[in-house]
């Protein structure tokens, strides 16, 4: 047999090997999407994985709160450092699931909530006392180490840039 006979040989050979391949990294990207908090209905949630292994995104409903999140990033600072004393309207601590947890809510009506032991930091706009019952009610269910499963229809896929 020639040289161009056992190269086509070799690739016929080697296509169902890419193939394969191929599909398993399309099921790898395909993975279930979990969410830090445990979603109420109507929301929706995009997220992004870090680098080093952590979580960031947004979670938001329409005519809603939207909430920043970063979770588990080793190179994430906690955002209560960055509000000034003199902004703050209220702030809360508690002990949720063990752990330590600050509430600062500012005069521009934001919300910054901080899980400083497990790098679980959040903030949101809120705008009504339905938008603050909301974001508490989610934000408490935050746990590291685990996730809740989010029906893929609320799932909303981050926008590919072009560099």
């Amino acid at each position: 047999m020639n040289k161009a006979g056992l190269a086509l040989l070799l690739l016929l050979i080697a296509s169902p090997v890419l193939d394969v391949r191929g599909q398993n990294e399309g099921t790898v990207q395909a993975k279930k999407t979990v969410s830090p908090v445990r979603l109420l209905p109507g929301y929706k949630i995009q997220s992004v994985s870090g680098i080093e292994g952590g979580l960031g995104g947004r979670i938001w409903r329409e005519g809603g709160p939207d909430i920043q999140f970063e979770v588990e990033d080793v190179y994430s600072e906690d955002p209560l450092r960055t509000v000034k004393r003199e902004d703050i309207l209220w702030r809360e601590a508690q002990i949720l699931n063990g752990n330590p947890f600050v509430c600062v809510y500012t005069k521009s009506k934001e919300l910054v909530m901080s899980f400083p032991a497990k790098a679980g930091f959040f903030s949101a706009k809120v705008q009504s006392p339905r938008d603050l019952t909301e974001v508490l009610l989610m934000v408490s269910t935050f746990g590291v180490g685990h996730g809740y499963p989010v029906d893929p229809a609320m799932v909303v896929p981050v926008p590919l840039t072009n560099k």
